[in-house]
Parts: C-alpha cells; structure tokens; sequence
C-alpha cells in the first residue's frame, strides 16, 4: 500500500496530530507499505522526519513561499 502524510503545522515543531500520524507511518512501514511525509521545514527537518525516513519513507519538504498562508474567512 502506498501511504502520504501531509502537514501543513508551521508554527510549531510538533503537535497531537502529527504524533498520530507519526505512528501510524512507522507502522505502516513495519508492514512493508510504502510512505511519504509532505510537511514544512520545522517537521521535515526535524528528527521525527530523520526516523522515519531511516526507515524507509521518503521525506519531502514544502516549499515555504506557495503553501497555505491563512485559512480563508
């Protein structure tokens, strides 16, 4: 199975959501899936990130000047 986890939190290094996803990730990797981590600099570059791509998922950072800047409304 192929697998991709996106976060769009810039503002801080880590949060709930992203332990969730975290662990989900790894075990998806345990059980052989495929996965990819899509996320600002502060999570791609932080060492939750380094696991996981330790372990065999590919890590791709988000380019700071197009992504989301404010949720509309």
């Amino acid at each position: 199975m192929r697998l991709a986890f996106v976060t769009l939190m810039r503002n801080s290094p880590w949060g709930g959501s992203e332990e969730l996803w975290f662990r989900a990730a790894q075990l998806a990797l345990r059980n052989g899936d495929q996965v990819l981590v899509l996320a600002y600099a502060n999570i791609a570059d932080g060492e939750h990130a380094a696991s996981l791509a330790s372990e065999g998922a590919r890590v791709c950072r988000l380019d700071e000047s197009n992504g989301p800047q404010h949720w509309p409304g």
